[in-house]
C-alpha cells in the first residue's frame, strides 16, 4: 500500500471522499442508535424525529469539514519525492545604484515551469524558506504522500560576518483566505498533519543563469542540479564511453 504515493493523486481525492463518507456513515449510525434508546419509551416519536434531524446535520458538518480540510492542504502543498526541483529563480539588478533585485520566481510544477512571479527584493545576499508536510501512519498507509511548498524568500544584507534582515517576499498562496487560516488554526488542535519549516543557506544572486531551488524532506538546496549527479572525484567529469581507452595512457600500456 506504501506504493500508492507514488500513483495518480486523484486515488487520494477518492480515498479521501470515501474516508469522510464512511466517516459521516459511521456517525449518522451511532446517531440513529442513541435517538432509538432515548424514545423507545416516549409517547410520541416527534422528539426522536428532531434528534435524528441533529444528529444527521451535525455529522454530516464534521464530513464535510474534514474534506475541506484534507482538499486545502492538497491544493496548498504539492507532494515531495526524494530530491525534488521546485523552482527557478532569475536575478536583475533593480537600480543602477544596486540597491536591491528584480526577482523572477518560476514554479517547478510536475517537471514544468509554472506562471513565473516577478517582485523586487532588496539585500546581497538571499534565502529561500519552505515547509513540508508530513501525514499520520495511517494515511500514510493508504497513500497520503509527504507534502511540500515554497513559503517565502528573504533578502539580507551582509558586512564583517553580521547579516541584518533587508526584505521578504510572500510566496505561497492563501495568506489572505480565512477558510484556510481556520484550518491552519484547526490543525494547530488536532494535529492531524505536522509541518516542518526549512531555511536555505545564504546565497548570491547568479548572473546570467538562473538559481534552481531543490527540496528534500530535510532541507533546502540552492544549485544547478541534483547533488547525486555531481561528479565524486576529480576526474569523474572526464569519464570516457564504456569501451574506449582514456588517454594519457599508463607507460607500460603503450606498445613501441
Amino acid at each position: 500500500m506504501g506504493d500508492m504515493a507514488n500513483t495518480s493523486p486523484w486515488f487520494v481525492y477518492l480515498a479521501l471522499f470515501v474516508i469522510c463518507l464512511m466517516a459521516a456513515h459511521l456517525l449518522l449510525g451511532m446517531g440513529k442508535w442513541a435517538t432509538k434508546v432515548k424514545s423507545s419509551g416516549a409517547k410520541s416519536g416527534n422528539a426522536g424525529s428532531s434528534k435524528s434531524s441533529l444528529f444527521k446535520l451535525l455529522f454530516l458538518l464534521v464530513a464535510a469539514s474534514l474534506l475541506v480540510f484534507f482538499a486545502l492542504h492538497f491544493y496548498y502543498y504539492a507532494p515531495l519525492k526524494g530530491e525534488m526541483l521546485t523552482a527557478r529563480l532569475n536575478f536583475a539588478p533593480a537600480s543602477e545604484n544596486g540597491s536591491g533585485y528584480q526577482v523572477q520566481y518560476t514554479p517547478i510544477e510536475g517537471g514544468q515551469p509554472g506562471s513565473a512571479k516577478k517582485f523586487k527584493l532588496k539585500g546581497s545576499h538571499f534565502a529561500v524558506e519552505a515547509e513540508v508536510l508530513q501525514w499520520p501512519g495511517f494515511l500514510k498507509k493508504i497513500g497520503f504522500p509527504v507534502m511540500f511548498r515554497v513559503t517565502s524568500m528573504q533578502g539580507y544584507t551582509v558586512d564583517h560576518d553580521e547579516k541584518r534582515s533587508a526584505g521578504e517576499a510572500a510566496l505561497a498562496g492563501g495568506g489572505q483566505n480565512s477558510v484556510w487560516q481556520v484550518v491552519q488554526k484547526a490543525n494547530q488542535i488536532l494535529q492531524l498533519a505536522k509541518t516542518k519549516r526549512l531555511k536555505s543557506d545564504l546565497f548570491l544572486p547568479a548572473h546570467g543563469e538562473a538559481s534552481e531551488v531543490y527540496v528534500t524532506s530535510a532541507g533546502i538546496r540552492i544549485g544547478k542540479r541534483p547533488q547525486s549527479a555531481r561528479p565524486n572525484t576529480p576526474n569523474a567529469g572526464h569519464e570516457d564511453a564504456p569501451g574506449k581507452v582514456r588517454y594519457p595512457r599508463k607507460p607500460e600500456d603503450v606498445r613501441h
